[in-house]
């Protein structure tokens, strides 16, 4: 099921972010991030979004992965 607008209106809020810092990090126009929390918004926003997500809350962990997977080969 596809994140509708209110949706996308919350987990924006949930990262203390504006409008703007949530489109610049999506890589698309404050008009177009606006559009989406209007009108919901398409499969790919919610990917995007849960990546945005994972990274806010665990920084370095897939930095943190790499070590492990390296030491794991030796």
């Amino acid at each position: 099921m596809s994140m509708g607008g209110f949706e996308l209106k919350i987990w924006r809020r949930s990262l203390s972010w504006t409008q703007e810092r949530a489109a610049e990090e999506l890589g698309v126009s404050l008009r177009c991030y606006q559009g989406w929390e209007k009108d919901g918004c398409a499969r790919v926003v919610d990917l995007a979004t849960q990546h945005l997500s994972l990274r806010e809350l665990w920084p370095g962990v897939a930095s943190g992965l790499r070590k492990v997977s390296l030491i794991a080969r030796h």
